[in-house]
């Protein structure tokens, strides 16, 4: 005789929340053999690998912090037909009420100016569209898409 047994209902847990928080609390404190500067960094660059983006970290142009008017960039992001700069910002250092809002403006026009044709324009993203990986994610998917 073949009875039939009673299943019992499992709560699973919603997997993406579960693999965001995984990522939240395991960031990485480098990329590339670089040690990563800010919390925020550390998001992009998950966001980034996670929707199969090739990037640089900390790439230095202009002679890098070396020589005066050098700088580096946050991100190099492969993306098509050319590459992206992405500048990591946050509203301590960079924000409206700094002096250095200016400097970071001229500091992308001349990225914009030397490297057209080379590079696409310059892109930024602030902290407050990074307050968490998934945060991230959506807003790196908004800017770049996702490269299969």
């Amino acid at each position: 005789m073949i009875t039939k047994r009673r299943r019992r209902k499992v709560e699973l847990p919603e997997v993406e929340k579960l693999k965001y928080e995984k990522r939240e609390e395991n960031l990485p404190t480098s990329l590339m053999g670089i040690p990563i500067r800010s919390t925020e960094e550390a998001r992009v660059g998950v966001g980034l690998g996670f929707l199969g983006w090739y990037f640089r970290y900390q790439v230095p142009i202009f002679g890098g912090s070396d020589f005066r008017g050098g700088q580096i960039l946050d991100f190099l992001v492969f993306t098509v037909p050319l590459p992206t700069p992405l500048y990591v910002q946050s509203t301590y250092w960079h924000g409206p009420t700094m002096v250095r809002g200016d400097k970071d403006k001229i500091n992308q026009a001349r990225v914009k100016r030397a490297m057209s044709g080379s590079w696409l324009d310059p892109e930024e993203v602030w902290d407050y569209q990074l307050t968490s990986v998934e945060h991230a994610v959506s807003t790196l998917r908004g800017m770049f898409g996702r490269n299969l």
